[in-house]
C-alpha cells in the first residue's frame, strides 16, 4: 500500500484505531478500582493488598515504555501493537482461573499490565509518526478515549458484578480486549516511521558496543538536564497522588455510603470529564497561546485542592459528584501534553527515550502510591488520611513543574548568553581579517 503522509490520509484511520484502543485501555485503568470491590468482596484480603493488582497493571502498562522504545526499534508499531495486545488478554483471562489472590495479581497485574503497557506505549509512538502539524490535536482526541471507555464500560461493569462470579467477570475483560487487537491490525506504517527506520538501521551499522555506548550517553545527556530531572520528580509525586483516588474513590466512597453502582457513576463522571479536558488541552497547546509548564501547574494545584478537601463534602453523593467533575476535567491533561512539555525541555531526537523514561516513572509512582495509601487505610482505618495524602502530593507535583521550568529558562538564558558570545568574537576576527587585507592592498 502507499505509505501515509504526516496529518493526511490514513492517518486519521489510525488516530481512529488509536481512540478505540485506549478507549479498551481506559477502562482497565482508571475503572480498576472496580476490579479493587470484586476482589475484596472475594477474598475479603487488605485493601492495601486488593489495590495491587489494579495498580501493578496501571504501573507496568507505564513501566513497559522503556521496553516499547526498543521493540519499536526493531519492529514496526503495529507489531508492537498487537503483540502487547495478545499478551495482555492472555493475563486477563487466565486471572479467571486462578484461585487465589495472589496468583491473580500476577496473572492481572504484571502479565496483563505488561502486555497492555507495551502497547499503550505504542500508541504515543504512532500518534507520532502520523502527525507534525495536528499532533497535540490528534493525541489529545486519541488519549481522549481513555475517559470514553471509563465513562462507557464502568456501568457495564458493575451490572455485570451483579450478575456474574469474579470468573465471568473477567473472561468478560478478556472478550472486551480482544478488540485492541482488532484496532492494532489497523496500524499501517506510515511514510515518516518507515523513513525513520531505514535511518535508524543505517546509523545501527556498528558494533553492539557502539549502540550500547550510544545509549548510555544518550541518557547521561538526558538525566544532566536539570529541567527533565525535576520534571520527572513532578511526575512520579503527582502520579502517586492521582492513582491513589483512581484506585481507591471506588472502595472509599461505599464506605461513605454509596452503592457500588453509584461508585461506578463517579468513575464514569471522571471519564467523561477527563475526555473532554484531553482534547481542550490538546487544542490550548496546539494554539501555542498557553504554555505546557503553566497549563500543567494549573490542572494538577486545581486537583490536588479539590482532592485535599474531598473529606469535607464526600459525605454526600452530590458532594461526590462535585469532586468527580473537577478531577476528571483537571486530572485528565497531563498525557494530552506530555509531548510538548518534553520538547519543551529537550530536542525532538530524544523524545522517544524521554517519554519511554516518564512513562517509567509514572509508573513506578503507580504502582507505588495505591498500596502505600492502602497501607494506611488498613492500620489506621481511616479513609480520609489516604484521600489527603493524595491531594497533598498532587499539588507538590504542581509545585515542582514551574520549578522545572525555571530551570529550563535559566538554561536558555545562559545558552543564549554563550551563543552571543561566541557571535561577537567570530565578527571580530572577520572584521580583523578584512582589515588585514584591505592594508596588504
Amino acid at each position: 500500500m502507499v505509505l501515509t503522509k504526516p496529518d493526511t490520509g490514513w492517518s486519521w484511520v489510525v488516530m481512529t484505531a488509536t481512540f478505540c484502543i485506549l478507549t479498551i485501555h481506559g477502562f482497565l485503568v482508571y475503572g480498576s478500582g472496580m476490579v479493587q470491590i470484586a476482589l475484596f468482596e472475594r477474598f475479603h484480603d487488605s485493601v492495601a493488598k486488593t489495590s495491587l493488582a489494579g495498580s501493578l497493571l496501571t504501573g507496568f502498562l507505564s513501566c513497559s515504555g522503556i521496553l516499547d522504545g526498543v521493540l519499536i526499534r526493531r519492529y514496526s508499531c503495529r507489531q508492537v501493537a498487537v503483540s502487547g495486545g495478545i499478551l495482555m488478554v492472555i493475563g486477563i483471562f487466565l486471572s479467571a482461573f486462578m484461585t487465589s489472590l495472589s496468583w491473580i495479581i500476577f496473572t492481572f497485574g504484571v502479565v496483563a499490565g505488561f502486555g497492555a503497557g507495551i502497547q499503550y506505549t505504542s500508541m504515543y509512538i504512532t500518534i507520532g509518526y502520523n502527525f507534525k502539524r495536528n499532533i497535540n490535536l490528534a493525541l489529545g482526541f486519541a488519549l481522549s478515549g481513555c475517559g470514553i471507555g471509563t465513562f462507557v464500560f464502568t456501568p457495564v461493569f458493575a451490572y455485570i458484578m451483579t450478575v456474574y462470579s469474579l470468573e465471568g467477570i473477567f473472561i468478560c475483560l478478556a472478550g472486551l480486549s480482544l478488540q485492541s487487537i482488532v484496532f492494532s491490525v489497523m496500524i499501517f506504517p506510515s511514510s515518516l516511521e518507515m523513513k525513520h527506520k531505514s535511518n535508524s538501521t543505517n546509523t545501527r551499522k556498528g558494533t553492539n558496543s557502539q549502540d550500547t555506548t550510544s545509549f548510555c550517553v544518550n541518557m547521561i545527556k538526558l538525566f544532566k538536564t536539570r529541567s527533565f530531572v525535576v520534571l520527572l520528580i513532578s511526575l512520579y509525586i503527582a502520579n502517586f497522588g492521582t492513582y491513589i483516588v483512581y484506585i481507591h474513590l471506588a472502595n472509599y466512597t461505599t464506605h461513605k455510603g454509596s452503592t457500588e453502582m453509584e461508585a461506578a457513576l463517579l468513575l464514569s463522571i471522571i471519564g467523561l470529564c477527563s475526555c473532554v479536558s484531553r482534547i481542550l488541552a490538546g487544542l490550548a497547546c496546539n494554539s501555542e497561546v498557553i504554555e505546557e509548564p503553566t497549563l500543567l501547574f494549573g490542572t494538577l494545584g486545581v486537583t490536588g485542592v479539590f482532592t485535599v478537601l474531598l473529606p469535607l463534602y464526600s459525605h454526600t453523593l452530590a458532594g461526590q459528584i462535585v469532586f468527580a467533575v473537577a478531577f476528571g476535567l483537571y486530572a485528565g491533561c497531563l498525557y494530552s501534553i506530555m509531548n510538548g512539555i518534553t520538547l519543551r525541555f529537550l530536542s525532538l531526537s530524544d523524545l522517544g527515550s524521554a517519554v519511554g523514561i516518564e512513562l517509567a516513572v509514572i509508573g513506578v509512582g503507580i504502582m507505588t502510591g495505591p498500596p502505600a495509601v492502602g497501607y494506611i487505610m488498613d492500620s489506621t482505618g481511616n479513609y480520609d488520611i489516604g484521600i489527603v495524602i493524595a491531594g497533598l502530593c498532587i499539588i507538590a507535583g504542581a509545585i515542582l513543574t514551574l520549578i522545572a521550568e525555571l530551570c529550563n529558562n535559566k538554561k536558555k538564558k545562559r545558552d543564549e548568553t554563550k551563543c552571543d558570545g561566541e557571535f561577537t568574537i567570530s565578527l571580530t576576527e572577520d572584521v580583523l581579517e578584512k582589515l588585514k587585507e584591505e592594508c596588504e592592498q
